[in-house]
């Protein structure tokens, strides 16, 4: 996290107390085996309201939407014992869109089911989080309001229309 954070321009430490004091899962999903014909996603399009979150995975399956080519989407390899860095919304949102969340999904496979463990790191559930104003300037301006995973959760039930991360840009 250091890296990240100083690779954004901020004192590597900066985020060390927010992340000491906040919130680390792990989340483990199985996708059973399911035939293609049945239009069924292992997890519907999203990005994730975490700094990173970080994913192995038994088997390919996870697809992330490349923008650069006409939102198609595009199968991440499963590498055995490659470990995933996936950027969500809330250091898209600290850095002032400098790196963006990954619009991702799983698909499931028709020969055998596929295991995933996510451990995704986060701030506390109250705190809110805002673009980092040494980062703001003429050229990067401030982006996105402020937000807190709490309201990130009503959010989720709301049936917006839009994602997340687009509801937070100014």
């Amino acid at each position: 996290m250091e890296a990240i954070v100083e690779s954004l321009g901020l004192p590597p430490t900066n985020l060390r107390s927010s992340l000491e004091k906040g919130m680390h899962m792990i989340v483990g999903n199985k996708y059973p085996q399911c035939s293609p014909s049945s239009n069924i996603l292992g997890l519907a399009s999203h990005t994730d309201h975490t700094i990173i979150t970080i994913l192995l995975e038994s088997m390919s399956g996870l697809e992330i939407m490349d923008s650069n080519d006409n939102n198609a989407w595009k199968s991440v390899p499963a590498t055995g014992g490659t470990l995933k860095v996936l950027i969500g919304n809330r250091l898209e949102v600290l850095g002032i869109g400098l790196y963006k969340s990954v619009f991702h999904r799983v698909t499931s496979n028709a020969q055998m089911s596929r295991v995933s463990i996510g451990s995704c790191l986060s701030f506390p559930m109250e705190e809110m989080v805002e673009p980092a104003m040494e980062l703001v300037d003429e050229e990067h301006p401030k982006r996105y309001r402020a937000s807190s995973l709490e309201e990130y959760i009503k959010f989720l039930s709301s049936k917006a229309d839009k994602s997340y991360i687009e509801s937070l840009k100014i």
